[in-house]
């Protein structure tokens, strides 16, 4: 993605923003309202590795 694509926003700029949800997509379920509460981050077993991949230009456009 392109450096100037990426901007910061607030969350009222946020609710405002259009939704780009597909009308076809499942719903997931609700999470309980305590859920961050005992939320633990789990890491991979294994680091990711890192790949160099060139691309013509025209490819990219």
């Amino acid at each position: 993605m392109k450096k100037e694509r990426i901007t910061k926003v607030s969350g009222n700029e946020l609710k405002k923003m259009e939704d780009l949800t597909h009308a076809n997509a499942p719903v997931g379920p609700l999470l309980p309202q305590d859920f961050w509460k005992t939320a633990k981050v789990v890491y991979p077993d294994s680091p990711k590795e890192a790949v160099k991949v060139r691309y013509d230009r025209d490819v990219l456009e």
